[in-house]
């Protein structure tokens, strides 16, 4: 537990640091809204449906 709750307070000095993003505000986000905003990638990156592939290799 006490692992954990470092971790928390890292990623927070993280983006109070990095991304100027104070601890109040920090603190009162949804920890899981957060983490899916800061995994997200370009369209590039994303996973494509298989029959979205497809169509686009036939055009």
């Amino acid at each position: 537990m006490e692992n954990r709750l470092m971790d928390m307070d890292f990623a927070e000095k993280q983006s109070l640091e990095y991304l100027h993003i104070l601890p109040s505000d920090y603190e009162n986000e949804d920890y899981y809204r957060m983490n899916e905003i800061m995994n997200a990638k370009e369209e590039k990156e994303r996973p494509i449906d298989p029959m979205q592939f497809i169509k686009k290799a036939k055009k």
